[in-house]
């Protein structure tokens, strides 16, 4: 009984958290971001878009259907020539050539984002909104698809 009792207090102490690791960072709060909170129904033009968005942005949060604690450290610089360079611990993980499109539906407006990069996790796919300071490429959030949280550098 005192071998069981030892090892359950082993297994109970090693399950202890650990601080975050550099390469990751701890998300936002959702409802610090007024491009979801006060812009939703707000009609976005395509020369809005651009005119915001060439520059640099850091991820800040995540929404998901299961939400994490830590996010990826990633950066994205978006340069003139329709070029974005995705950068993750300040490392290039991809450079991408990127479209951005008008789009409206059910007389709603919106700009959607495409990239030429076929990979799992593309970040910079989706419809987006755009504020002072804050990007948001939602790929699906009401349908329980991932919506990425930027802010400018």
């Amino acid at each position: 009984m005192r071998l069981y009792l030892f090892i359950f207090s082993i297994l109970f102490l090693s399950c202890q958290k650990s601080p975050l690791n550099l390469e990751e960072l701890a998300p936002e709060d959702l409802s610090k971001f007024d491009c979801l909170i006060k812009k939703a129904d707000e009609n976005f033009t395509k020369e809005q878009v651009i005119k915001e968005l060439l520059g640099n942005w850091q991820l800040k949060a995540v929404a998901t259907m299961l939400p994490s604690k830590t996010i990826d450290n990633i950066k994205v610089e978006f340069m003139a020539n329709n070029i974005a360079k995705v950068f993750k611990n300040e490392e290039l993980l991809y450079s991408v050539s990127y479209t951005l499109e008008q789009k409206t539906e059910n007389n709603y407006s919106f700009v959607r984002i495409d990239s030429s990069k076929d990979i799992q996790k593309n970040l910079l796919q989706g419809q987006i909104r755009i504020c002072p300071a804050e990007l948001l490429i939602d790929q699906g959030m009401a349908f329980d698809a991932p919506a990425y949280f930027f802010r400018k550098l």
